[in-house]
């Protein structure tokens, strides 16, 4: 019965492999919703144990020697596990780092996160090989520390996230010698691993360092230009803007008309875990005749965490007709959103919508 299982596992596996994959994305894609809610953390952390076991005991099973009834199984259907947890771990961080992303200055680690996953069918056949597997579960477990971290610390900021790889490293040269320990000859990669580990780690910290990585856990979850805001007798917070033709809902370059002298406002509301207050910056700027983009102000607030909804702050310039943007970054640099609009003058005030935000 053990045999026949066997054998239809590796005769089907190329199947069976990616309808895993995919159900642990979907799993994921239901289930997950916050990145310091407790529940997904135990979720993305319950998937790196089951990853971190389902590669030991595939070392295991290399031993070719008989083991426990138990253990056998377990070994039969660690492959599987292995590709479920693996697409499981990869959703959850499509999900989270997208979140909080800022495509403009993030999109070369969303992209690589996209093909990855997209390309993941691809790939199932390395899932045996040592290198790639320890590879993944490196880049798994270094992806996790960088966001559970500072969660747990209550800080953000250049110090946390060496720290997060210095003890992602920690951790994956522990888990290298438990490999040996399950089979011997992994000892022969041990120098490459090790080696391995610190260039994914240096690569990170090089992508940290050119803004390229989002500022997780930090979100934005809404934001908008406005033509006025104040907050009326109930401490509301209102919004009015000009009313948006079709095409302009649609294009992610805003139009704001406006009468000369007039005030407008950028408007941001960021998530940030409850513990994290950390400085947020408006960096508001415009292009010149060259093409190149011109500071032209920028004003500074602390963020407070915990608020579901986000944290709610507007800042306010006078702008000139043209090309303009507002960039919300962290003290750091590293960029949150950003707001790209053109500023064109009309000789009276346009019709406003009221919002409350």
């Amino acid at each position: 019965m053990k045999q026949n299982i066997k054998d239809f596992l590796e005769t089907h596996k190329k199947r069976i492999s990616p309808v895993l994959f995919f159900g642990g994305f979907i799993f994921d894609l239901f289930t997950l919703t916050q990145v310091d809610l407790l529940y997904d953390n135990l979720v993305l952390l319950g998937h790196l144990i089951i990853i971190s076991l389902s590669i030991i005991l595939i070392h295991l099973g290399k031993r070719h020697q008989v083991f426990s009834n138990t253990l056998e199984k377990l070994i039969m259907i660690a492959p599987l596990a292995l590709v479920f947890s693996f697409g499981g771990v990869l959703s959850g961080y499509v999900i989270f780092y997208t979140k909080s992303a800022s495509f403009l200055s993030n999109w070369p680690f969303l992209i690589t996160l996209y093909v990855l996953f997209i390309s993941s069918e691809h790939i199932f056949n390395k899932f045996q090989q040592t290198l790639f597997q320890v590879g993944m579960w490196f880049a798994a477990t270094l992806s996790f520390c960088i966001f559970f971290i500072p969660v747990m610390i209550k800080q953000l900021g250049p110090w946390v996230f060496l720290f997060s790889n210095i003890l992602s490293i920690f951790i994956g040269w522990i888990f290298v010698h438990l490999l040996i320990k399950a089979y011997g000859p992994t000892r022969k990669h041990l120098a490459f691993l090790k080696t391995m580990f610190l260039m994914i780690s240096f690569g990170f910290i090089a992508l940290y360092f050119l803004n390229v990585i989002p500022p997780i856990p930090l979100s934005m979850k809404e934001s908008a230009m406005y033509n006025e805001m104040y907050r009326d007798a109930n401490n509301t917070l209102i919004g009015k803007r000009h009313k948006e033709s079709f095409l302009e809902k649609i294009n992610p370059v805003d139009t704001m008309t406006i009468t000369r002298d007039s005030t407008i406002y950028a408007y941001t509301s960021i998530y940030s875990p409850a513990g994290i207050d950390t400085l947020i910056k408006h960096v508001w700027e415009y292009k010149n005749d060259g093409g190149d983009w011109i500071q032209f102000n920028t004003v500074s607030f602390t963020l407070t965490g915990g608020r579901k909804d986000g944290f709610r702050w507007y800042s306010f310039a006078k702008p000139f007709p043209g090309e303009w943007r507002v960039r919300t970054t962290t003290q750091y640099g590293q960029e949150i959103g950003v707001l790209l609009f053109h500023i064109k003058y009309a000789n009276a005030t346009p019709e406003l919508i009221t919002k409350e935000l």
